[in-house]
């Protein structure tokens, strides 16, 4: 369909006086219409000052879509879409229009169907893209809004107008796909350490590994490393502390003997320190977990233990099996957000039991309990492998973490028990820690090298870390949706 183009602004001379004349003309037809109502009381028509856009909706789009054939070719096809499940809003104050979800990626926004009401009727027009041109909107005209475009509204008397500008964002990647970046290899540290693991504060890294003497732990954030400064954070603690280490997201919680070491991120990101002197850790033998108001250990005797005061007072917690089940290798704790209740969490610990001790296990000990505000006393319960079609197996190395709604676990070459090849695959638990497959969406990146020392987390920003011994790898990787920024959607006068 041809548009009538009308032109204002800074268009030739003449031109101003021409769009007020086509405006005129369309205000005439309305009260000409009006008037040939049979019933004189139904002639009474009022016109109106004050405009604005008051709903913008997108009818219909196209995407290209990829796909892969039968035969593992990719292919592409075109896709029509409804724009109902995509929600524009509306800024009154700073006039503009925009959808806080993006279209998807593939998505056509130089081809454009929408419906656009304004208030009192007011008429809208549609601003060009190379000049001052006006064209009167149509609702089954397609519009081009590969970048934004202005729209202008005048009342319906012709006295006032508004202008708002209209962005319709397309994603740039897919949504459900998975990037790698490799930030580093060769790093001397990793390659030669005999334990490393990883911690996570915010959106930062550090990664803790036993020197080669064994008598001291290594610490370095992860991306200072990578970025090659001089001067990036590095400390050394006396002992290996690799198994006393605890993060909550926003604390970092470091037992080096009876000094409990708590390290937070400030506004501006710099690392601050505080240290807490003569704690009650005399029978600690490992920090298991954190979260904001507890600390979880394990004790000399096997017992599960809890403190409220930074490693000061113990209380000891209850269990549904016998302790020898726990973990006391390769621990991950993972703290599960409830999807029906924000306040109420899971506590998960997954890892091995000590190989000299059980060298028949096949699978990998996992242990929860619930945390709830103002409960007290909740048990530990064991997952049992004969309860599950697919347990996790026993993997050297096992790391684990909670990543979007899932659990993911992987690790190097099962032992004991366990046959299961290397870094094969991502296992992946959709139901709290029981069941374990594999997933599509999650793989080892190409180049990938590490030898029986490894160690993953996540952080804040949804990237997983992932760092080798040997090869000295710092990897780095995030699902793409994950990472993508929240637009406003409310606003408030």
């Amino acid at each position: 369909m041809r548009r009538k183009i009308l032109t204002s602004g800074n268009s030739p001379k003449g031109s101003r006086n021409t769009l007020c004349g086509w405006i005129a003309i369309l205000l005439m037809t309305a009260l000409f219409c009006s008037s040939c109502l049979k019933d004189d009381d139904d002639n009474n028509v009022t016109y109106y000052s004050d405009t604005a856009i008051t709903a913008f909706a997108l009818s219909s789009f196209n995407r290209t879509v990829h796909t892969t054939t039968a035969a593992g070719k990719d292919s592409t096809y075109v896709a029509q879409m409804a724009g109902s499940g995509y929600k524009f809003y509306i800024d009154q104050q700073k006039q503009i229009i925009y959808n806080p979800d993006s279209l998807p990626a593939g998505s056509d926004a130089a081809h454009v169907i929408c419906t656009i009401t304004s208030k009192n009727s007011g008429i809208i027009m549609l601003k060009s893209l190379t000049s001052d041109s006006l064209a009167i909107y149509s609702a089954t005209d397609s519009i081009n809004f590969s970048q934004p475009r202005i729209l202008r509204v005048y009342s319906n008397d012709g006295s006032s107008s508004r202008d708002y500008t209209v962005k319709v964002n397309v994603h740039q990647e897919e949504a459900e796909e998975f990037n790698w970046n490799l930030l580093m290899s060769d790093e001397e540290n990793l390659a030669q350490t005999s334990c490393l693991r990883l911690a996570a504060l915010g959106d930062r890294c550090f990664a803790f590994g036993l020197a080669d003497d064994g008598k001291s732990t290594f610490m370095m954030d992860l991306q200072q490393r990578a970025d090659g400064k001089e001067d990036y954070f590095a400390l050394s603690f006396e002992g290996d502390v690799t198994g006393r280490i605890a993060s909550s997201g926003k604390e970092l919680l470091i037992l080096e003997g009876t000094t409990l070491h708590r390290y937070t991120l400030s506004e501006t990101g710099a690392l601050t320190a505080s240290t807490d002197n003569d704690r009650n850790v005399g029978n600690i033998a490992q920090l298991l977990a954190a979260d904001d108001k507890c600390i979880y250990a394990r004790a000399t005797n096997g017992d599960l233990l809890v403190s409220t005061d930074y490693c000061l007072t113990w209380t000891k917690e209850g269990t549904d099996h016998d302790n020898s089940l726990l973990p006391t290798e390769n621990l991950s704790s993972i703290i599960v957000p409830s999807t029906t209740n924000a306040d109420i969490h899971r506590l998960l610990l997954i890892g091995n039991r000590e190989e000299g001790a059980f060298p028949a296990d096949a699978t990998a000990q996992i242990w929860g309990k619930s945390i709830e505000p103002g409960v007290t006393g909740e048990e530990w319960y064991y997952i049992n492998e004969n309860d599950c079609s697919f347990p996790l197996p026993r993997m050297r190395s096992l790391s684990a973490i909670h990543y979007d709604t899932l659990i993911l676990a992987v690790g190097a070459a099962g032992f004991g028990g366990s046959s299961v090849s290397a870094f094969t695959k991502f296992f992946v638990s959709q139901d709290g820690g029981i069941n374990w497959r594999g997933n599509s969406l999650y793989s080892f990146p190409k180049g990938f090298s590490s030898n029986n020392v490894f160690a993953m987390t996540v952080d804040s920003e949804n990237r997983i870390w992932m760092a080798c011994g040997e090869s000295g790898q710092i990897w780095r990787g995030r699902m793409n949706r994950l990472g993508w920024e929240t637009e406003q959607k409310a606003f408030t006068k």
